[in-house]
């Protein structure tokens, strides 16, 4: 009888799902399998032969068409399930009982690798099902099903603030309320109570923030909306301005509160240090700027620096060879001999801006010179490499505080954001930070020097805090591998 296989990966996955997702584990192991299944029939790119991975059963399990189909029994879905596929192929697989297992297999491995990277068990999985398998409806629901406006005048009133709504604004996860308040005193009643008010509404704790604007008596109040109404940004590289700013480096890490794309100027930074627990997102930030520098820069005038003590983030970026500084780095003495050569190559490049009579690499380029590019240095899981290796951060240091002249930066992300790793030597030379949600405000303070990111909603959330900028609520884009291996795979072909 034909079966499917699975890893030990996707065993686990599967054991999760079951456990913390569905919160039972009496289901048998085809309800994920099945689940799998519909999340990769959504998406619009068919499978690549690696995901069949037949020769891959280390630690893995196999499983029969009577099990995953109910092939024989009284629900037999065998004959859907292969009609399925064959419209998503185009091509007629009841006659070709081999191909339609391999196509069966391909789907739910990359099914069950998509819950892997974008589901945590902190987080709800009915939500998550919404959001991948039923957007459409999610997205019609959500607006259906409009929380109602709080009484929020009657909240105030009970904490003796005297304050008025005076617009509301629905954005991707939270509400926003325009509160003008009668006297500036109500602003530090209003921040002392703010716990007060999400009780008041039925809200966590630490859920509620208070925004600033440039009207003293104007605060803004975000509240985080049921999961149900969130909308879930997809990248979108073509409703994006990225041009028109005279930026260098333009990235985007994800959209404002209120649905605006934001974008920075990576060269302006000019480095960036980002910092969240495991599963707040902090991945998919560090991808959608990769992808919004490949979107705007041509190998001729970039070059990219991959460190990933994970071994597996950042594999599919090692076929842009034309992009890379050198291949993807996994080893802790690689990273440090990697990191010691783009030290000696920002040397290198002060020499030739000083035999030019120029001080950085934007007047080297402006005299003609074009024998240079920028490059961005991505470090993923820095606390690792610094914990294995205590001299990475002896090179790091002079780095962040020389090499933005040279045309080099550093991206430093860490899910560790212990003041002890990252020292204050380190932090006060890399001024623009990105946190994602993390576990105390404590942590929230060693990463933007401020509290606010131990109230995030997850999934991407984030505040960005840009130089000399104030701090920026954004919501990130819901990158998925095939975005990834799409772009590497146009950009491979050019």
């Amino acid at each position: 009888m034909a079966k499917i296989y699975t890893g030990q990966s996707d065993e686990k996955t599967i054991e999760l799902v079951k456990s913390k997702g569905l919160e039972t584990s009496l289901l048998p192991k085809w309800v994920p399998l099945r689940l799998a299944l519909a999340l990769s029939l959504r998406l619009s790119d068919p499978p690549e032969k690696d995901w069949e991975k037949i020769d891959d059963r280390s630690g893995g399990s196999e499983y029969s068409y009577e099990q995953l189909t109910g092939e024989g029994k009284e629900n037999d879905y065998t004959q859907i399930f292969c009609a399925l596929l064959s419209t998503y192929h185009n091509i007629d697989l009841f006659s070709d009982a081999e191909l339609y297992r391999k196509y069966l297999q391909r789907h739910i491995r990359r099914g069950l690798h998509e819950i892997r990277t974008t589901w945590t068990d902190k987080d709800d999985f009915h939500a998550f099902l919404m959001q991948d398998i039923f957007p459409e409806r999610m997205e019609k629901e959500g607006r259906q099903k409009r929380e109602p406006l709080p009484d929020l005048e009657a909240v105030f009133h009970e904490i003796g603030v005297s304050g008025s709504i005076k617009t509301s604004m629905d954005g991707v996860r939270i509400s926003r309320y325009l509160i003008h308040l009668q006297d500036l005193r109500d602003l530090e009643r209003l921040e002392k109570n703010i716990e007060k008010v999400a009780f008041s509404m039925g809200k966590e704790a630490g859920s509620l923030s208070l925004i600033r604007t440039n009207e003293p008596r104007l605060i803004g109040l975000d509240i985080p909306r049921n999961k149900s109404t969130w909308k879930n940004p997809k990248i979108d590289f073509s409703k994006i301005k990225f041009k028109g700013k005279g930026f260098r480096l333009p990235v985007s890490p994800g959209i404002k509160a209120m649905g605006e794309p934001f974008v920075f100027d990576l060269a302006s930074a000019p480095h960036l240090l980002i910092g969240g627990t495991t599963g707040s997102g902090k991945s998919i930030c560090i991808h959608a700027l990769i992808l919004s520098l490949l979107e705007t820069n041509l190998p001729n005038v970039l070059k990219l620096c991959f460190i990933d003590a994970k071994h597996v983030e950042f594999n599919d970026y090692n076929k842009l060879k034309d992009y890379l500084y050198l291949p993807v780095i996994t080893e802790i003495e690689d990273a440090y001999k990697a990191l010691l050569s783009i030290s000696d190559e920002m040397t290198l490049r002060e020499k030739k801006f000083a035999a030019k009579g120029v001080r950085n690499i934007d007047e080297y380029i402006n005299i003609g010179k074009s024998d240079i590019q920028r490059i961005i240095v991505i470090v993923d899981e820095l606390a690792d490499l610094i914990l294995k290796n205590g001299e990475i951060e002896s090179v790091l240091v002079p780095l962040a505080q020389k090499a933005r002249s040279a045309g080099i930066h550093l991206v430093l992300a860490t899910q560790r954001p212990d003041a002890q790793i990252l020292t204050g030597l380190l932090r006060s030379n890399i001024p623009s930070r990105i946190a994602l949600t993390v576990q105390k405000s404590s942590e929230s303070k060693i990463i933007i020097d401020e509290t606010g990111a131990e109230r995030l909603t997850g999934f991407g959330d984030m505040i960005v805090k840009l130089s000399g900028e104030r701090s920026v609520r954004v919501h990130g884009f819901n990158v998925k591998q095939k975005d990834i291996v799409n772009v590497v795979q146009e950009l491979s072909r050019r």
